[in-house]
């Protein structure tokens, strides 16, 4: 489930301790590539949704940003780390 919420919004809610603000809980600090990667898909008999997050480590787990692509029904979606893109498409294969 923290994977999910992770691809769609970029962050993880329950990750807001004192203790998240001094280490990036997200990333696996003992992965050699230091980042952590996220591939979501949702389809039905039509339609594929593709939300594909990556984000590299950093000192803290709030506040880092991370890349977010979004494949809908052939169309390719890329760019910063904002959910709006992902909700957006959502809302739209509904």
């Amino acid at each position: 489930m923290t994977a999910i919420e992770f691809a769609l919004y970029g962050q993880v809610g329950y990750f807001g301790g004192e203790e998240f603000q001094k280490e990036d809980a997200i990333v696996n600090m003992h992965v050699s590539e230091k980042r952590a990667r996220v591939e979501l898909v949702l389809t039905d008999e039509e339609k594929v949704l593709r939300v594909v997050r990556v984000r590299k480590m950093g000192r803290r787990t709030s506040g880092v940003a991370s890349e977010l692509t979004v494949e809908f029904d052939g169309q390719v979606f890329s760019g910063g780390g904002g959910s709006e893109v992902s909700w957006g498409i959502v809302r739209a294969w509904f």
